[in-house]
């Protein structure tokens, strides 16, 4: 994929530390904010996927309801004449 130049502002804490990890690990800075962001959003991707999952398997059919509401009633009941 082509290379695309942009300009962001960073807190100079940030830069500095980009700049230390990319000296360190041999690298280039552009290089470490590209695997900086490409993980964030992995990570973003990942965390709506869950959601949404999330949303489909926590929502009770209306006969699941209705299934617990009847074991709830007859649980009861045997409990009762216990």
């Amino acid at each position: 994929m082509a290379k695309v130049k942009t300009a962001v502002s960073l807190s100079e804490e940030v830069l500095l530390n980009a700049d230390k990890l990319a000296e360190s690990l041999s690298t280039s800075r552009s290089q470490i904010f590209e695997l900086a962001l490409s993980e964030f959003i992995s990570r973003h991707q990942n965390q709506q996927m869950l959601a949404q999952l999330d949303a489909v398997y926590c929502e009770d059919s209306a006969d699941e309801i209705e299934l617990t509401r009847q074991m709830k009633s007859v649980h009861q009941s045997v409990v009762e004449e216990w």
